[in-house]
């Protein structure tokens, strides 16, 4: 067990029988992002979560691993700048200021993909929840993804993301939906989207 970012770290290998590699639990509490160089630039803050995670390097050709994260008291106070040029969009977005979000992702990965994928955001301009696979490549980088994701938006976020998202999904959605729901599905970089339950 260790100090990490202001809360508490630690992983406990479990040995076997068999001469293969142990498996290991992880689990933190309360560890503070703010205080990440990487991520205190990007001007996000709040606390991280692990339970009930673990991988497991022995149990076959290829190792295992399930992981439950939740990060509570989030803030971001400043605008972000996020280039979409690698994921196949030749422009730059805002992200608005978040007053607080609470984030939440549960899924477990075997060999070539990261499957029961659930993701949860609740924030002041709205919330996603989204379910998927995500495959990946030999070298371990996500090259297709199988995504469903559920979008309600506050009227700041209605504010803050209509025109984009009237661009985004060629009229799809406008500035006066407040909820909808986007699936993703071919290769990372350029899949193909979906938007359905328009309200």
């Amino acid at each position: 067990k260790s100090e990490a970012y202001g809360g508490k770290l630690s992983g406990t290998a479990l040995l076997n029988n068999a001469g293969l590699p142990p498996r290991i639990d992880i689990s933190g509490n309360s560890i503070e992002l703010g205080k990440h160089t990487q991520i205190a630039a990007l001007g996000i803050s709040g606390e991280l979560n692990i339970t009930d995670s673990w991988v497991d390097l022995g149990s076959s050709n290829q190792p295992q691993a399930e992981a439950h994260l939740t990060l509570k008291n989030g803030k971001k106070p400043m605008p972000t700048q996020v280039d979409l040029t690698p994921f196949g969009a030749p422009f730059t977005i805002t992200v608005p200021p978040i007053q607080w979000f609470n984030l939440g992702v549960d899924g477990n990965a075997t060999g070539d993909k990261i499957e029961n994928l659930e993701f949860s955001l609740a924030s002041s301009l709205g919330s996603i929840n989204g379910t998927g696979t995500l495959f990946l490549s030999p070298r371990k980088l996500i090259n297709r993804i199988s995504l469903n994701v559920k979008v309600a938006l506050t009227e700041p976020g209605k504010r803050e993301f209509g025109a984009m998202l009237s661009l985004a999904s060629g009229g799809a959605v406008n500035s006066n939906n407040s909820e909808f729901t986007v699936t993703f599905e071919g290769p990372a970089m350029r899949p193909d989207i979906q938007y359905s339950n328009i309200q």
